[in-house]
């Protein structure tokens, strides 16, 4: 194979960009601040009490352990109960680590009302690379499956799309009295796709938990599916995020390779991202890039095999 010149970092920074020019229209292009903000500055100081009852025979150590388990919600409803509760759940190192680094993302579960996975999922999630489908880098998080996913994915797989209240009941047979023992989320008015405004919440429920609680294999009837890419549902329920690093002071974001401006090849598009040490693997793969003006006219350079 042919020898690619140049340090790592120097092929990174050459032959990839960390972001494309092009509006994803997901729930991270909403007016997230205005939804969910998240200061709650002088509320210690609003609070009277300072003890937590029976829990202040507890060790800190087992009370954090215990918090990191609950949903953001009931983590919420904790930190108003007294000073030290407060002092406690903003002390959470999880925590601080998504609002220092993914802010929106909280931003994003909050304002939903996702309540069906804890801080210690979130973070998990968060912590790791690859989409739960086809594990290459996710660049996305779902809000439903508390999974990453890449966007060929969230956007073409069945098991990706979100279910509306009418086809929660013609499909799997719930009735919006059974909300509360399923997974949903209450949607966040935006522009998603480049073909539609949602102007009003409505609520989307995750179709893999309806079909197991009815113990069914039963997926959306490909004639009534969506339109993949065009389905504004798809986009309703996901938000772009980094991978988390404690070790960092930015997140990494992965980059888009730049070769692959005009590639439809499966799993070598525009659209797909890398970490650092996947974009390495990439290049070994398919070829350094030859970088053109302008660069979206980059391509890949043929691989020349070296005979021994």
């Amino acid at each position: 194979m042919g020898i690619v010149h140049g340090t790592d970092l120097e092929r990174v920074s050459s032959w990839a960009r960390p972001k494309l020019q092009i509006r994803d229209n997901t729930i991270g292009d909403v007016n997230l601040a205005r939804y969910c903000p998240l200061k709650d500055s002088g509320l210690d100081f609003q609070l009277e009490s300072s003890s937590l009852g029976d829990l202040d025979f507890l060790p800190a150590e087992i009370i954090c352990r215990i918090l990191v388990r609950l949903d953001f919600f009931s983590l919420d409803t904790f930190r108003r109960v007294s000073k030290q509760g407060h002092t406690i759940v903003s002390r959470l190192p999880e925590l601080n680590l998504i609002k220092r680094q993914c802010p929106d993302v909280l931003r994003a579960v909050i304002g939903t009302s996702a309540r069906h996975f804890d801080l210690f999922a979130l973070h998990k999630t968060l912590c790791s690379s690859r989409c739960t489908t086809c594990q290459s880098f996710g660049g996305y998080f779902h809000l439903l499956g508390c999974v990453r996913v890449c966007y060929d994915c969230f956007t073409e797989l069945d098991i990706h799309l979100p279910v509306h209240e009418l086809e929660a009941a013609w499909v799997f047979g719930f009735r919006p009295g059974d909300v509360e023992m399923t997974t949903y989320i209450n949607t966040i008015p935006g522009f998603y796709t480049t073909a539609r405004t949602c102007q009003k919440r409505r609520l989307l429920w995750d179709q893999a938990t309806l079909s197991r609680l009815r113990k069914s294999d039963t997926l959306l009837n490909p004639r009534n599916r969506d339109r993949l890419w065009a389905e504004p549902r798809r986009f309703m329920v996901v938000i772009p995020a980094p991978l988390l690093d404690p070790t960092t002071v930015e997140p990494h974001w992965g980059v888009h390779c730049l070769g692959c401006s005009y590639s439809h090849k499966p799993g070598a598009t525009f659209r797909t991202q890398y970490t650092p040490q996947g974009f390495l693997k990439h290049i070994s793969d398919f070829g350094p890039v030859l970088v053109e003006d302008p660069v979206d006219r980059s391509r890949h350079a043929p691989i020349v095999e070296v005979e021994a």
